[in-house]
């Protein structure tokens, strides 16, 4: 039987200046293990605590990490290696997500670098975990962005009722480590592109979003959205929304949504005009699309902050005709047993 519990806590060892030995420590009082990544001698950015290293192309090299536990147990370390992506916020996911990769992608961090399925730290000591890194043998340009997910795996089976087969697997704390691979370092100038607008949900709760893709193999750093939703024939805005300070992994896809906070969705035809912002890089859209009523309705009747209504008047209509009958059934008899 396998049981995964929510991970109670992800620390982010991501574009922080905080590379000294003391902070892991730190943490490691928190934590059941801390890490330390050995930043080698090819390593593009210095003074930061991920890894950013420039390979030629074909080339290999094994980046290493500092595993160690203060605990006077053992602790299964699981690392896993995924492709950076964007999230619907604006904020560069390292960590393995079910979301499809970018169209654009040539290379999958996890298909450059590997490593073990998991390794120990005995009690009271640390040990060294390497990344092989094998470069694709044709060269690019640009970054490969991914991340290292270390995560603790707990063995459990006391107090499992009789015929439960197997180990219940609990997977308990996270640090997670940027893995930035190069051939070179040309600049890249950025480019965004919208590919699609559509009504759907965020933890149900209706938005519209912008499918806003980064077709460059560098990050889009502090990018701005002004977003501007428009009814086919109205003038007036149903929906302006503005947010800053985001940012994009290189050839990555986000679906920026527009909040509609308890507003029905409307079933027609509309149009989203977009500036995004960069630095001093700008790129704006205009987006025709439609919302179908049957999705409109669909997705209205699971929006929880929606307050649903009971329309009675059918009902109201039917306890009318009703009355009415009844009441002309009594004048009837009424009237029969004057006459008699």
């Amino acid at each position: 039987m396998l049981k995964k519990t929510v991970i109670s806590l992800l620390a982010l060892a991501l574009f922080s200046q905080f590379a000294s030995h003391g902070m892991y420590k730190a943490l490691a009082s928190e934590f059941t293990f801390a890490i330390e990544a050995i930043i080698p001698d090819n390593q593009v950015t210095p003074g930061v605590t991920f890894f950013d290293v420039l390979v030629e192309p074909g080339g290999q090299q094994v980046l290493q990490l500092n595993l160690w536990n203060d605990l006077d147990r053992d602790v299964t370390v699981v690392p896993e290696i995924a492709t950076a992506t964007t999230n619907h916020n604006g904020v560069v996911e390292y960590s393995p997500r079910d979301v499809a990769m970018d169209s654009n992608l040539r290379f999958r961090m996890e298909d450059v670098v590997t490593t073990v399925e998991s390794i120990t730290i005995p009690a009271q000591s640390s040990v060294i975990l390497e990344l092989e890194v094998n470069m694709p043998d044709e060269e690019f340009d640009g970054i490969l962005a991914g991340g290292l997910t270390l995560q603790e795996l707990e063995e459990e089976d006391e107090g499992q009722e009789s015929g439960d087969a197997g180990v219940s697997i609990r997977n308990r704390f996270a640090f997670v480590v940027a893995i930035l691979l190069r051939n070179n370092q040309d600049p890249i100038v950025p480019d965004l592109t919208v590919n699609d607008v559509f009504p759907s949900q965020i933890n149900r709760r209706n938005v519209i979003q912008a499918n806003i893709q980064n077709i460059t193999p560098r990050f889009v750093n502090e990018l701005a959205i002004e977003a501007v939703l428009y009814r086919v024939g109205q003038d007036e805005p149903v929906l302006e929304v503005y947010q800053n300070m985001m940012q994009m992994a290189p050839h990555s896809n986000m679906d920026f949504p527009l909040r509609l906070a308890g507003q029905p969705l409307q079933a027609g035809d509309y149009i989203l005009n977009l500036r995004l912002e960069s630095g001093d890089q700008y790129w704006e859209f205009s987006e025709p699309f439609t919302i179908d009523a049957e999705v409109a309705e669909e997705l209205n009747a699971l929006d929880v902050e929606i307050v649903h209504v009971t329309d009675w008047t059918w009902a109201y209509i039917a306890a009318g005709v009703a009355v009415l009958v009844i009441s002309n059934i009594v004048v009837i008899l009424i009237m029969k047993r004057k006459r008699k």
